[in-house]
């Protein structure tokens, strides 16, 4: 049997099969990308791509989010990256990383595990450090 390109139809026609599978986008389409579908039948768009010989897996977004037509974009935009030598899994997780030692970051650590715990007046708090603190710095590095 031929594979096919994906197209809207066949992601919405896609059910659960008892277990997690793939169904890759065909000859014409972005080499590496698939639409992945749950055992629940949560679809996601992933790209498997190859850097430094090393075979690597990077999730898009949510199909129920994301259009075809942006993750394919995205998915072409990230085979091109890696082809330069540049790691897109490692790229977004230097984000992530980044976004977590702001100011705004800690403050939500902190409200999470003490104040929501501890403290009877933890929504007032949070609302004045979400105004005085947040507002003012919460994207700056710690």
């Amino acid at each position: 049997m031929a594979r096919r390109i994906l197209t809207q139809l066949g992601i919405d026609k896609a059910r659960p099969r008892g277990k997690r599978y793939e169904l890759p986008d065909g000859p014409g389409g972005v080499p590496g990308f698939a639409l992945r579908v749950g055992e629940t039948g949560c679809k996601s768009y992933v790209l498997r791509y190859r850097v430094n010989g090393e075979q690597r897996r990077i999730t898009l977004g949510p199909a129920s989010v994301m259009s075809l037509a942006t993750a394919r974009a995205r998915a072409r935009a990230l085979v091109d990256q890696a082809k330069s030598g540049v790691d897109p899994a490692a790229a977004k997780a230097e984000r992530r990383e980044r976004h977590r030692n702001t100011v705004r970051a800690v403050v939500e650590e902190y409200a999470e595990r003490h104040l929501r715990r501890n403290l009877r007046s933890a929504a007032w708090i949070e609302r004045r450090l979400a105004r005085d603190v947040v507002a003012s710095w919460g994207d700056r590095a710690i």
